[in-house]
């Protein structure tokens, strides 16, 4: 099945905010955050139903290297990307999310 990957605004500004403060300490580093992130995000398009269920139908994926995870959520043939958020967040932050 092909599936189709929408990062929520939520999600898009998580990952800028991540992005920021990654160049901020070392530039170039937001950048390789930005490779893992889409790395991730191909997975994920590639496999959806490979990661597991973390709260109702929404699934966590770790990136690598960086201690962050994507949320998203499997509706037919549409993946829905809500967060991307530090592994240390409060998860009620990405919960409440649609």
């Amino acid at each position: 099945m092909n599936y189709s990957l929408y990062l929520q605004t939520s999600a898009i500004e998580d990952l800028r905010e991540a992005f920021v403060w990654y160049e901020e300490q070392k530039t170039g580093l937001g950048h390789e955050l930005l490779s893992a992130a889409t790395e991730t995000l191909t997975r994920i398009e590639q496999s959806p139903l490979l990661f597991a269920k973390v709260f109702r139908e929404k699934r966590r994926a770790a990136l690598r290297r960086f201690p962050y995870n994507i949320i998203y959520e499997v509706e037919g043939d549409v993946i829905r990307v809500s967060a991307i958020m530090h592994g240390k967040k409060d998860p009620t932050k990405w919960k409440q999310r649609k």
